[in-house]
């Protein structure tokens, strides 16, 4: 467990900043697309790799959701599904493909229960998602211009916080779930802690939507939150 939490917090960093790194890249042209192209493709081919070398050594049933996660994360961009512009479908297939790092790194330690962690896992992605949801809002007349209908997009200010506060409820019942039916430790409850921000940052949407300069802001705060999160869930597993 405390390998799980630790490998998924690290690679979510990893991933977010790694994704933030590509898009200023491609923003101030200082890569082609082609070459983000020739890059992504190679990282598909090595992520390819290690997969099967990590099935290799702990256990194949690691195959099939790494099937499924790599369907949600295209069906998430590509054609004819095009997730990301079919509103909450988008966050949904984000979340899918996030709870299954958790369950995933929990087959790798015991395949006899690893289903304990499905609840903790899509918490844990739900509140990926989120950054997701955030993270749209700059671009929200862009999206509009070019038909691409994200969540974001399609919303109004308040139907935007309803969205992000209603994931973030589902996030902490999924955690609360966990905990009663599936032996997850109470302690996790710290990340309870952090709801405060939550609700600030829920509360700061129809700002940011309208004035530029808070939604840098928001998108910080927001990133901070759910790290934080990630950390005081590990906390909560390691404090017995």
């Amino acid at each position: 467990m405390i390998t799980l939490i630790t490998s998924m917090v690290a690679m979510k960093i990893i991933a977010i900043e790694f994704h933030h790194l590509l898009a200023a890249a491609a923003l101030y042209k200082t890569i082609k697309p082609i070459e983000i192209y020739q890059l992504g493709f190679a990282l598909i081919i090595l992520s390819v790799f290690i997969g099967l070398y990590i099935c290799s050594q702990t256990t194949w049933l690691l195959i099939p959701l790494g099937f499924i996660g790599v369907t949600a994360a295209w069906t998430y961009s590509a054609p004819p599904l095009q997730l990301m512009s079919r509103g909450v479908l988008g966050e949904l297939s984000i979340a899918i493909a996030w709870s299954l790092v958790v369950i995933g790194f929990a087959f790798m330690q015991t395949t006899n229960n690893a289903y304990q962690t499905i609840p903790i896992g899509l918490a844990y992605g739900l509140m990926a998602s989120n950054i997701l949801l955030i993270n749209q809002i700059p671009d929200i007349e862009a999206d509009r211009l070019a038909q691409k209908l994200t969540l974001a997009a399609k919303s109004s200010p308040h139907e935007l916080r309803a969205w992000y506060t209603g994931i973030l409820i589902a996030a902490y019942t999924l955690q609360i779930i966990g905990i009663y039916f599936y032996g997850i430790p109470i302690q996790t409850l710290i990340t309870l802690s952090v709801l405060p921000v939550f609700i600030f940052c829920a509360n700061q949407i129809s700002r940011a939507m309208v004035r530029k300069d808070a939604i840098k802001k928001l998108i910080l705060n927001n990133l901070v939150a759910i790290h934080l999160y990630s950390l005081l869930l590990l906390i909560g597993l390691l404090w017995r």
